[in-house]
């Protein structure tokens, strides 16, 4: 709610449980022909779980709903008509896809920025989708930092810097094997929509829930690529 209050052009989807109304018509058969007809019944209402985007509110000063969506009509118990059937992260991710715009969608981390002077490189960025018709995936750079007081916390800032630079160079030229690790990656939101998402999470495998993103719109003949001329903090 404070995020959204400091940015009112921020958007939040999340899934909640909502009422709906569904009609309830019974079909009678007529003596005279045979015909079969309509018999309409009292509505019923039944809970579903629906994707929700907000929004503030400075008018009324709280968190509006923008658009609510009906995740599906799911028989059985209410314990089972969860549609959340992964981890949290991918989940999120793909329910949240149908409320963005654009070309492109880019993974961020709720820490991640960009400098200055990088931020003005995102016009060449986003160009290289121009150029390569083909392209799901664009990754490039980043120099992750946190609080560098106790060795845990040095080496893992090294390790990842390494992996989305040096790492990440070599996966794509010449192993040619580069594919989706979350964050900052940008994907082609046409095909992210309409061929599996950007994440696959299991509540069952304790992998990765982004690489079967890059292997999804690979094995479908698409590429990924890695840039260097741009880095995020």
């Amino acid at each position: 709610t404070e995020m959204c209050k400091r940015f009112p052009n921020m958007r939040v989807a999340a899934i909640e449980s909502c009422d709906v109304t569904l009609p309830d018509t019974h079909w009678t058969s007529s003596s005279k022909g045979g015909s079969v007809s309509p018999s309409p019944r009292p509505n019923k209402t039944k809970s579903v779980k629906c994707s929700v985007l907000y929004k503030w509110d400075s008018v009324q000063q709280k968190l509006v709903r923008v658009y609510r969506v009906v995740l599906g009509l799911l028989e059985g118990a209410p314990a089972s008509r969860n549609p959340i059937i992964g981890e949290g992260k991918s989940e999120n991710q793909n329910h949240a896809i149908i409320f963005t715009r654009g070309e492109t969608v880019q993974a961020i981390d709720m820490n991640q920025e960009l400098y200055l002077e990088e931020a003005m490189k995102l016009r060449n960025l986003l160009q290289e989708f121009a150029k390569d018709s083909k392209l799901a995936i664009l990754g490039f750079r980043e120099n992750a930092f946190l609080p560098a007081a106790i060795t845990p916390s040095y080496h893992s800032n090294l390790a990842q810097t390494c992996f989305t630079s040096f790492d990440s160079r070599a996966f794509h030229m010449p192993m040619r094997v580069r594919f989706h690790y979350g964050h900052p990656d940008v994907i082609d939101r046409c095909l992210v929509q309409s061929m599996g998402g950007m994440s696959k999470g299991s509540a069952v495998i304790n992998v990765t829930e982004d690489v079967y993103c890059g292997m999804n719109y690979t094995q479908r003949g698409y590429s990924v690529s890695q840039v260097d001329y741009i880095m995020c903090s």
